[in-house]
């Protein structure tokens, strides 16, 4: 009798552990009202849908707010489903509730809401938004009033059709974001502590023996050429390093992973206001480009998971520290890459080397990794531009009729005609596009002149004093306009645009206006 109640003990603890994960999931919010943004990226509600090869999900339409989901289980974006427990193939629906604060009704929002794979459709408050038919784009949309509830929640709802590998919203940006003026973040007073990473804390000598190192991306089908992984023990001032032997640095590519420990990742480096990671290396005898990824996962051949990389340039010589701000983080092919926003959700560091970016063999010793924030004044600190900015095509004449390309005004668009430069300009019905990309992958396949828009405050506290500004390559060719004024050109694709501004050319303590005229003919 005693065993048989044990056991059922044991079977309620279990049913009560089982009903606790079919609890709903609180709505993501923003961390305030003056925030720029709200993170979507964690767990969602989930259920598999194999009624039909279709589902039965879109004619009983589980993308209704009022649908019953409280017996759905949870996943967290960005992942596989696979990774999590769910080798499928077919169809399957996320169900999420973001709260928009009232402070921000009339804005028009730009919603991430990752990569479906293979294909998908996302539905807001119960209305079709987005449908991506094969896989490839992410779900990335702008949306106002009357769909958005501003004050409320939203409920989000995405369908999922995978019949190829891996499946699930498993890529990509999640995140609700708001066009605001740039301007100068908000500091807290004081300074503080770095937070030390345990990656070469209980190192084996074999490192790869130890469950939190393995080997990370590399092309499978090649010879093993992966560097032979050791503890160099005491290396660094008395703490051990880790050591990587790269014996043949000409590997289409090699990587080994360190997977975080929960209180030391990049949710808590996003929640603590962490600026950077830095570390120590050295190396007696290579010389040449090393790579630090920071990955959401594990990144494989053939697997995409959400990974930012940043290259080194080392030569021998002595221990030498390396700091790496997030924002110097990239994602994508080059030419097309995106730069980090914010480490959450990043849970591996990877350290490797790509082909012929390190000129011989050699050993490369690694220590000392933590996170920390600038111990810099407020006044020292760039305006970051990376974000949402107004754009609109350049491909209408004044009087409405559409542009001939055989004409040669045409060609060059109307925008100065119209005052798209000047400050006073209305571009409030213009839509939105991120910076850092090309806008065939935000718009549409478009050649021709484009116009972007924005405004940076620019505090009292820099009066008198010269700016940079940066505002990243054109393809192919532009002008920039700072406060209506001509300000740089490139005429030909290749220079940045970076430009001195003088102390007459600027407003400080007051929003200027920043425009940009690009041309692309050719490509993306």
């Amino acid at each position: 009798m005693a065993k048989l109640l044990n056991s059922g003990a044991i079977l309620t603890a279990l049913a009560l552990l089982i009903t606790a994960n079919l609890t709903a999931l609180e709505p993501f919010k923003a961390k305030s009202d003056d925030a720029r943004s709200i993170s979507l990226d964690g767990e969602w509600l989930f259920k598999i849908d194999n009624a039909s090869k279709e589902g039965a999900g879109i004619k009983e339409k589980w993308f209704l707010p009022e649908h019953d989901d409280k017996n759905w289980e949870t996943i967290r974006v960005g992942e596989t489903w696979e990774k999590q427990g769910h080798n499928y193939n077919g169809v399957a629906w996320y169900r999420q509730r973001v709260f928009i604060p009232k402070a921000w009704e009339g804005e028009k929002l730009f919603f991430n809401i990752g990569r479906p794979d293979d294909r998908g459709i996302v539905w807001i408050n119960g209305e079709k938004i987005r449908e991506i038919k094969k896989f490839g784009p992410h779900f990335s949309f702008v949306l106002e009033a009357p769909v958005i509830k501003y004050g409320e929640e939203n409920v989000i709802a995405v369908y999922i059709a995978d019949w190829y590998m891996n499946g699930g919203l498993n890529f990509g940006e999640f995140s609700v974001e708001r066009a605001l003026p740039f301007a100068p973040e908000a500091t807290s007073e004081g300074h503080k502590k770095n937070l030390k990473l345990s990656v070469t804390t209980g190192l084996t000598d074999d490192i790869l023996s130890n469950p939190r190192w393995e080997s990370g991306w590399r092309d499978n089908g090649l010879s093993d050429t992966r560097p032979k992984m050791s503890a160099a023990r005491g290396a660094y001032n008395g703490e051990d390093a880790v050591s990587m032997n790269i014996w043949y640095p000409n590997s289409a590519g090699e990587y080994v992973d360190c997977k975080l420990n929960g209180n030391e990742d990049g949710s808590v480096w996003a929640k603590e206001g962490y600026d950077y990671i830095s570390f120590w290396c050295k190396t007696d005898d290579t010389e040449g480009e090393i790579e630090l990824r920071l990955n959401k996962g594990k990144l494989r051949w053939g697997k995409n998971t959400p990974s930012y990389r940043v290259k080194v340039y080392i030569k021998p010589g002595d221990w030498t520290r390396i700091i790496l701000p997030f924002h110097a983080f990239r994602t994508g092919a080059d030419g097309k890459h995106t730069f980090m926003t914010s480490p959450e959700g990043l849970d591996t560091v990877s350290l490797g080397y790509r082909n012929h970016e390190l000129q011989r063999p050699g050993t490369v010793l690694f220590a000392d990794f933590e996170v920390g924030s600038y111990s810099i004044s407020p006044e020292a600190k760039p305006v970051s531009l990376a974000g949402l900015w107004r754009f609109k095509f350049d491909d209408t004449r004044p009087d409405g009729t559409p542009r001939d390309i055989e004409n040669e005004k045409d060609k060059e668009g109307y925008g100065l005609e119209l005052g798209w430069n000047k400050p006073d300009f209305d571009d409030s019905k213009w839509a939105l596009i991120k910076s850092g990309t090309d806008w065939e992958s935000q718009t549409k396949n478009y050649d021709g002149p484009a116009w972007y828009r924005q405004k940076v405050f620019i505090p009292e506290y820099w009066r008198g004093r010269k700016l940079t500004l940066n505002l990243g390559t054109p393809d192919d060719r532009g002008e920039v306009y700072w406060n209506g004024e001509q300000v740089a050109k490139v005429e030909k694709y290749g220079p940045a645009f970076t430009i001195e501004l003088k102390a007459e050319q600027i407003k400080y303590g007051e929003f200027n206006q920043i425009a940009a005229r690009v041309v692309d003919w050719y490509g993306r």
